[in-house]
């Protein structure tokens, strides 16, 4: 069901498999996220929640799925709390908190439970001169592996690409066929 929240209000109730049956709301990275009780790494958000049900001072997270991994806070937090400004290294992290069963939190129309935005069709191309921001770097075999990545990544426009590197860089920019070449260029980087 759509909502007319605005974007940095998106959320959706998630239910984590636990004994208990909790409710969590998901919702933008809040400003004042409190002090942390504790972290986790490659950690699945079912078990962030898990995690987080086991401290008694927790009382909120914030929890990526991008890079898996679970920050536990004791701020408590709600819808109307104040959302972080968005900085290009905390681009993946949302804040979860727990509600009543009963709650009434109106629900956006997420895509697949993610922040994800619509497949984009993307053309190979010399490496352009003006790249944009750098959203993120990471390996990747196939030029295939990082178009799905951009795809996953609301902020993502574009993406450098290397066979020979194998490596990704996704990136801000809108490009056109027409915007200019990098001069020389780099390897065998080619924008996407």
């Amino acid at each position: 069901r759509a909502s007319g929240h605005p974007m940095h209000l998106k959320h959706l109730l998630v239910e984590l498999p636990q004994a208990d049956g909790r409710l969590y709301a998901k919702r933008s990275l809040v400003a004042d996220e409190g002090n942390g009780v504790g972290e986790h790494h490659g950690v699945s958000l079912d078990e962030c929640g898990i995690a987080c049900d086991g401290v008694p001072a927790c009382q909120s997270f914030s929890y990526s799925d991008y890079s898996r991994a679970c920050y536990m806070k004791d701020q408590e937090v709600t819808m109307e709390s104040v959302p972080k400004e968005r900085r290009t290294w905390d681009w993946h992290l949302r804040t979860y908190f727990p509600i009543e069963p009963n709650s009434s939190l109106p629900l956006p129309m997420p895509v697949n439970g993610s922040d994800a935005v619509p497949g984009h069709r993307y053309i190979e191309r010399s490496l352009v001169a003006n790249e944009g921001s750098g959203i993120h770097s990471e390996p990747h075999e196939t030029s295939a592996e990082c178009e799905k990545k951009c795809d996953i990544i609301g902020a993502c426009r574009s993406f450098a690409y290397s066979a020979e590197q194998r490596m990704c860089f996704l990136k801000d920019a809108v490009i056109t066929m027409e915007d200019a070449a990098r001069v020389p260029q780099y390897l065998d980087y080619k924008t996407y």
